[in-house]
């Protein structure tokens, strides 16, 4: 067996846990990280070309190899191993498509791509469970420039969907590849052997696609651009053969301007129209968005002042612009309409935090949207809404996750700031609601809140808290429903909170009904001046 695999031209790089060893081979070392790689891959190895040296190819006959060679069927793929110690130190891909390209999985191009602190956290061979990551690395010789059509292809997208003007577009990779710059590739063996593929790539003149879109029509300015590509290949098994189920997605990545103001973020297309999702860190970014609509919808600048006065009262302390979403109709030729936007804030206040919280600077944090449709009618009346709700906590993305964009982070700022829950005794400001059942939450991750210039209403449905059967009935309240409104009116003091019960009789122990007796009603705090 041995000599047959030597004079056949394969080496067998092993798992420690593979129930068939075939020579000559490498056994990883047991609980490594490699070992726990190579354990996710068919048959737990991989076939090589000869003994790792500290390099080997892989042998066309290697089903990872093959499977990577769905990307391009002229790939070549090798490893490389820790000299002494039995492990993988890196892995190389090569593909030719749409250009010339090599990720390596190995820490120097891990840290390039993603930044030292999200690639810390990956260890050798590059694979942090369930994923196998790899960066761009730059080439000898930089490569040419290729038609924007091409790229769009190697995202799994037909030409066919990018309109005719922009397939003949210029871009090219930018080969200085500052760090952080996120062109990688990524390998989950558990989850269909699925690929991912990230590639960004400039646009030689990025000032064409506001000619395309006669973007000046609406005052607006794309000073930089990049084809942002993510090619995305599962294997699915039908049963009798597995087959490569290729799909991905290709927008623009962005710089412009609206007048003196600068952002950043992504463009979308869609059959007759486009999609903005911008970010600027201007502390005054919401008012130049909010006169620039006015501007551009109205032809009046100040036509939206009393809508900014709406998110800019009582009781917010602090409101940070966080994104602006604005969709084009493209449908008429050489004419773009606003069709929709909505600029996203960031609103803290001290409602629904005790006295002793607010000193020591806990506040509750508010996503406020102002949101505007087209509805071809009373654009005069018709200037839109503002709505809210409670920020909720999510995970921190990494750099490192294929999902990631920068139009997609969506962390309150600044960094590490904190999210508490509201408390309900102390929505109502300047007032604190007592007597409340103790079977009511005391708190609230999740709310609701409308606003204008006069009043401020907050909804939320809450779960009751549970009670344990005892000796005698047990009351419990079930799903409740909370209202909150306060004026926001200089002098006034009104305000309104209602809290809509659907209350039971738990039945006691020793009771012949196992049914809870059912009661609605509701507690009303109120007051009026």
């Amino acid at each position: 067996m041995a000599s047959r695999a030597a004079e056949d031209g394969k080496f067998y790089v092993h798992a420690s846990t593979a129930e068939s060893k075939l020579e000559p081979n490498l056994i990883i070392e047991k609980d490594t990280n490699s070992d726990k790689f190579v354990a996710e891959l068919p048959n737990k190895v991989i076939i090589v070309t000869q003994k790792p040296d500290p390099n080997a190819a892989f042998h066309e006959e290697d089903e990872w190899a093959k499977w990577l060679k769905m990307l391009d069927k002229n790939g070549q793929f090798s490893l490389t191993t820790m000299g002494e110690k039995k492990e993988i130190e890196h892995f190389e891909l090569q593909i030719n498509n749409p250009i010339p390209l090599k990720f390596s999985s190995a820490k120097e191009a891990l840290i390039n791509a993603f930044g030292e602190d999200d690639a810390k956290g990956i260890d050798p061979p590059g694979y942090n469970d369930p994923l196998l990551c790899a960066g761009l690395v730059k080439p000898e010789v930089a490569t040419k420039q290729v038609e924007l059509g091409k790229a769009w292809e190697f995202a799994g997208l037909t030409k066919d969907m990018l309109p005719a003007p922009f397939q003949s577009l210029l871009v090219e990779m930018d080969w200085s590849l500052p760090q952080k710059h996120r062109n990688a590739l990524w390998f989950n063996p558990g989850f269909g052997s699925q690929i991912k593929a990230r590639l960004a790539m400039q646009l030689a003149d990025p000032k064409t696609l506001n000619a395309l879109f006669f973007l000046d029509k609406v005052k607006m300015e794309i000073t930089k651009a990049e084809i942002v590509c993510k090619k995305v290949l599962t294997q699915a098994d039908t049963g009798q053969r597995k087959l490569a189920v290729d799909e991905g997605e290709a927008l623009f990545g962005l710089e412009c301007k609206l007048g003196d103001l600068t952002l950043t973020g992504c463009l979308e297309l869609s059959d007759g129209a486009i999609l903005f999702t911008l970010q600027n860190n201007d502390e005054d970014a919401a008012a130049k968005i909010i006169e620039w609509l006015g501007d551009v919808i109205w032809k009046d600048k100040n036509k939206l002042k009393d809508m900014e006065k709406v998110f800019r009262g009582e009781p917010f302390k602090s409101i940070s612009f966080r994104r602006f979403q604005l969709s084009l109709d493209t449908s008429e030729d050489g004419n773009p309409k606003v069709d929709f936007f909505r600029v996203d804030l960031q609103a803290s206040t001290p409602v629904g935090q005790s006295p002793d919280s607010v000193k020591e600077g806990k506040k509750t944090l508010f996503l406020l949207s102002y949101t505007w449709n087209n509805l071809g009618v009373a654009e005069t009346t018709n200037l839109g809404t503002i709505r809210g709700e409670l920020w909720e906590p999510s995970d921190e993305s990494s750099l490192a996750d294929p999902e990631y964009e920068e139009w997609t982070d969506f962390q309150p700022i600044p960094k590490d700031t904190p999210i508490p829950e509201m408390e309900i005794a102390y929505l109502i400001p300047g007032q604190t609601i007592d007597s409340i059942p103790d079977t009511v939450p005391k708190k609230i991750s999740r709310a609701f809140i409308s606003l204008s210039l006069q009043e401020i209403a907050i909804g939320a449905t809450l779960t009751a808290n549970k009670v344990e059967a005892g000796a005698v009935p047990q009351p419990y309240l079930g799903d409740i429903k909370l209202d909150a409104s306060f004026s926001r009116t200089e002098g006034k003091k009104e305000f309104n909170f209602e809290l809509y019960i659907m209350a039971g009789i738990e039945p006691s122990q020793s009771s012949t009904h196992s049914d809870p007796a059912l009661l609605t009603g509701d507690l009303i705090y109120k007051r009026s001046s």
